[in-house]
């Protein structure tokens, strides 16, 4: 059995037991407009900012844990939108900024009410700094 070190809140682990609907917080330190999205949809409310829902169009990567070490690795933020709405941004100096991705539980199934209501504080599973950002073009 392999213990819980990241300090989940009691709640969080209750929640668990049955059936449960987890988000996906990330925070970009976007120069002159920090980025705060969330995994599911609407508004949420955490730590003293609204975090946006980017539902399906939206992708976090986060690597694999090795076990009792601290490695380098990479996660990967994917976000969908049109050509247009990224150029504003494409030569934005972001290189070695502050990002984290946390984790999260809602009440109920995102979009229906009570999905926007936290369980517990989310926990955190991922900090590092950002490295770059390139944009993909395709025909979907």
């Amino acid at each position: 059995m392999v213990a819980l070190r990241r300090g989940v809140p009691p709640e969080m682990l209750a929640a668990m037991q049955g059936t449960f609907y987890p988000v996906l917080f990330v925070h970009l330190d976007w120069p002159g407009n920090p980025v705060r999205a969330h995994s599911g949809v609407g508004m949420i409310s955490w730590g003293g900012a609204d975090w946006t829902g980017v539902g399906d169009f939206g992708d976090v990567a986060i690597p694999d844990e090795a076990a009792g070490s601290m490695v380098a690795t990479t996660a990967t933020v994917s976000l969908v939108a049109s050509p247009e709405d990224f150029d504003a941004f494409l030569d934005d100096q972001i290189r070695n900024r502050a990002g984290s991705i946390a984790m999260g539980l809602v009440s109920a199934r995102p979009g229906d009410p009570g999905g926007n209501d936290l369980v517990a504080a989310p926990v955190p599973v991922f900090y590092g700094t950002m490295d770059g950002m390139a944009m993909t073009v395709e025909p979907t």
